[in-house]
């Protein structure tokens, strides 16, 4: 029996919210069929929604992305670099979205003034491995998404090795001078990054593509920055890493499958205490 007989077999007509009839098939038989056929979690699902049936958890996804939007992202892979506030919650929405393969970067290790914000942390893996938590995690929310990790600091020698073969690359790290590392790397792989950065209430979110001048342009020169910006005294409170990644990671959805314009060559500035979103112009020869 084909896969295709298989998967059609084994799916149930159900009905949405709004009354309508589709089909679907539920994440036990995928799991099934994908030890019957030796294939990947993600393949079955890939090869249920050519057959027009959708798997039961992605069935919320699928008004607005469609069949088509959701194989896309079965078929996508993501490197997010930096586990930590931004990337830890920005891993988990990809995950829950249904991005097929996601590579997650982090050299460090959970430590108690992380439990504010690091989704990924809790009481119980204090000093435990970042990257870790977030394979641990992806299993329990999607096991059809395959996670691969990255557990080295990054340098420009080797940043290439956790971006390679990504689709779109996310900047979620911390420091300064280490952004510039990671955009170069992504350059160079002809990968386009998004860049989100919140310090306090504030937080800001750019797309940078391989051709443009990038982080300098809002940064300047990367020779000339310190290590770390204003977040180091202002803090990272949980209700504005919440919305930052939020915004970056439809930012990701939107350039993996061309939803509508992205933030290139424009910043976003978002003040979440005042509730003010601006957006600006990037121009050569002014950074902020």
């Amino acid at each position: 029996m084909k896969i295709a007989d298989t998967v059609s077999k084994l799916s149930k007509k159900l009905v949405s919210p709004d009354g309508k009839r589709y089909r679907a098939i539920l994440l036990s038989d995928t799991k099934k069929i994908a030890a019957r056929y030796g294939m990947k979690l993600r393949e079955v699902e890939i090869a249920a929604l050519e057959e027009e049936i959708i798997p039961e958890h992605y069935q919320r996804n699928i008004g607005t992305i469609g069949l088509e939007g959701q194989s896309d992202l079965l078929s996508s892979r993501v490197a997010v670099i930096g586990a930590g506030g931004l990337g830890g919650t920005v891993f988990e929405i990809l995950a829950r979205y249904g991005v097929g393969r996601i590579t997650i970067a982090d050299f460090d290790r959970f430590e108690e003034s992380n439990l504010n914000r690091q989704l990924l942390s809790n009481c119980k893996n204090i000093k435990m491995k970042k990257v870790a938590s977030a394979v641990k995690r992806g299993k329990q929310i999607n096991p059809a998404v395959e996670v691969t990790t990255y557990s080295q600091r990054l340098t420009k020698s080797n940043a290439h090795k956790a971006i390679e073969g990504a689709d779109v690359v996310a900047d979620c790290l911390g420091g300064l001078p280490d952004r510039f590392i990671v955009e170069e790397a992504a350059k160079r792989l002809k990968v386009p990054m998004v860049h989100t950065a919140l310090s306090g209430f504030k937080g800001q979110l750019t797309t940078i593509f391989p051709e443009d001048e990038g982080l300098k342009l809002i940064y300047g020169p990367p020779d000339e920055l310190p290590k770390w910006g204003s977040e180091a005294s202002l803090g990272t409170p949980p209700s504005m890493v919440v919305h930052m990644a939020s915004l970056q990671a439809h930012e990701i959805i939107k350039v993996l499958l061309g939803l509508a314009e992205s933030f290139r060559n424009m910043l976003l500035m978002v003040d979440l205490n005042e509730v003010k979103i601006r957006q600006f112009q990037l121009r050569s020869g002014s950074p902020r």
